[in-house]
């Protein structure tokens, strides 16, 4: 039992295992960690974060984006398209929104679908 500023976490605070892993293990750590930060500051913690960022693969090539968890492991492209792809950020329900210019203009994508032409960039802003 952990108290402190007047909160009170027990051992009924637990998070399952999805398997005896090592990744399952630090899974279930890292929530049970943001768990009692959410507790204790009224936060929600980080550990459990993932990151999505616009990343140059190689010099002069166009950037992809690219998915990995806070402590930098499970890296994973969500485009490999070889154009230029930006701003990625997160969209409703987990989905990634990001800026591509797929079709040499800069539209809007969602976890790789393109968005109705209502979001797409105005016609002035097309450089192509």
């Amino acid at each position: 039992m952990i108290e402190e500023a007047g909160v009170r976490v027990t051992r009924r605070d637990t998070q399952a295992l999805k398997d005896n892993s090592p990744e399952s293990l630090k899974r279930a750590v890292q929530r049970w960690v943001d768990g009692l930060l959410a507790k204790l500051t009224g936060k929600p913690g980080v550990f459990s974060t993932r990151i999505v960022y616009a990343h140059r693969l190689k010099r002069g090539g166009p950037k992809e984006i690219q998915l990995v968890n806070l402590d930098g492991l499970h890296q994973r492209s969500i485009t490999q398209n070889n154009n230029i792809n930006v701003l990625p950020s997160w969209a409703p329900g987990g989905k990634i929104a990001y800026t591509s210019y797929l079709a040499h203009n800069p539209d809007l994508y969602i976890s790789g679908r393109k968005v109705s032409a209502r979001a797409a960039a105005p016609p002035w802003t097309r450089l192509g």
